[in-house]
């Protein structure tokens, strides 16, 4: 479900007032500006809910038989086409959609077809979009997806209204995020919110994947670890009961990065949140090499967490912990 960012508030009221008055463009490129492609993502779904909502409504009205049909997933109209195994969208699969453009709408409305990522694709992907917007179809629109725009060819550029994303101010994302995750410490929410670069919807991300998780604790659970407060068993158990195991690896890999990032460009005097004070803790308690041999570790152990092979969590982490040498 697409979720309301207030700070693309301005840019759909645009975008409705456009569509209202039959002069909005038939094919749009959106594009965050290289930050979060998931902000794009759900700015084209915002896009898509109002053209198809009988009402036209930003949001949808939730009551007309279209929106009905997008809630549950099967509108019949809207075409979402993503990348496949390869990474990369085919020209089978702009093929199948330009076909799909073609047939008349099921609620007899318009018609959305969103591209995503649409940098990913290959050459012959490219031409056969660039055919689709040299001849478009009525009352079809098509959304591009893009955080690298550059790399699209520069026929298909021309041919879509370019659409940047406003960044959200620090402060309506930490509003937003507060609002959304009500049951969290705001201090929480600030680590977070500074581990992933102030990018308010992967936050989010981590939020709604373990709601529940104490991530202070995990931070302060990471910090008596590297002090040697703890066993290594004792630091193993300690961290499996603040969070996911898949996720601490990846807050893990997270301040490492910071920690490399301190030792080229040191924090200075200013108050560090509890996520960058982690950071600096490793960024002086450890060496460039070793701070990218442990990265390392981070990716291989989360990467076999994610593939699914029946691994127990709780023994990856204490044989993680065992063999890393800290402080």
């Amino acid at each position: 479900m697409n979720l309301h960012l207030p700070w693309h508030q301005s840019s759909l009221e645009s975008m409705q007032n456009r569509f209202t008055a039959g002069s909005l463009v038939h094919a749009l490129l959106v594009s965050d500006s290289g930050r979060e492609v998931a902000s794009a993502r759900n700015f084209a779904m915002e896009l898509a809910t109002l053209m198809l909502c009988q009402s036209g409504q930003i949001g949808g009205c939730n009551s007309c038989n279209s929106c009905h049909f997008r809630r549950a997933g099967s509108h019949a109209d809207l075409r979402w086409v993503h990348p496949e195994e390869t990474k990369q969208i085919k020209i089978e699969q702009v093929r199948t959609a330009i076909e799909w453009s073609h047939q008349t709408a099921q609620q007899g409305l318009s018609k959305v077809l969103v591209l995503d990522t649409v940098d990913q694709m290959n050459l012959y992907a490219s031409n056969a979009l660039l055919k689709l917007l040299e001849e478009p179809v009525a009352n079809t629109f098509i959304i591009l997806i893009s955080n690298q725009p550059s790399q699209l060819l520069p026929t298909i550029r021309s041919r879509c209204q370019m659409v940047y994303l406003a960044a959200a101010s620090e402060a309506a994302a930490k509003a937003w995020l507060e609002a959304r995750h009500s049951n969290l410490a705001a201090e929480a929410i600030e680590s977070l919110y500074t581990m992933t670069g102030q990018l308010p919807l992967t936050t989010d991300r981590f939020l709604a994947v373990d709601g529940q998780g104490d991530y202070l604790g995990l931070i302060d659970g990471l910090l008596a670890w590297f002090h040697g407060e703890v066993s290594g068993v004792k630091a193993a158990q300690l961290l499996q009961s603040k969070i996911q195991p898949e996720l601490l690896f990846e807050v893990l890999y997270r301040a490492i990065s910071q920690a490399q990032r301190f030792q080229c460009v040191p924090p200075g005097a200013r108050e560090l949140s509890r996520f960058e004070q982690l950071a600096e803790v490793l960024s002086q308690s450890l060496e460039r090499r070793q701070l990218l041999r442990l990265a390392e570790r981070c990716v291989e152990v989360r990467q076999a967490l994610l593939a699914g092979h029946n691994l127990n969590p709780g023994l990856l982490l204490e044989r993680f912990v065992l063999n890393t040498k800290v402080g």
